[in-house]
């Protein structure tokens, strides 16, 4: 954004795994309002997971364990590699799984 902090991705909200907690960039930030991010907030209430919607600095979002991006058409997509930094994708492999036992099958 104009304040040099991640908002959002191509077509995809940002979120990380740090500290225990499920992090995403906060509202006021310019990212978009996906609706994949409303559902994985919603979802992460409701299994009482810790969560926060924060202003990140880019290094901030680097030194997480996970980052992952979400949309409609993709779900959950792991970040493998940023720079030299490699990323685990243990949580967003849990996050998946939690996802897809909530949709319904037809």
């Amino acid at each position: 954004n104009t304040d040099g902090r991640p908002a959002d991705a191509v077509q995809s909200s940002i979120f990380c795994w740090k500290n225990e907690t499920l992090c995403t960039t906060a509202d006021g930030d310019g990212g978009v309002d996906g609706v994949m991010r409303r559902v994985l907030l919603k979802a992460a209430k409701q299994w009482g997971m810790p969560f926060s919607t924060e202003h990140m600095s880019i290094e901030e979002l680097q030194a997480a364990d996970e980052i992952f991006l979400t949309n409609t058409m993709q779900g959950i997509r792991w970040v493998g590699q940023w720079g030299d930094r490699v990323y685990d994708n243990r949580m967003a492999g849990i996050l998946t799984g939690k996802l897809n036992e909530m949709l319904p099958l037809s």
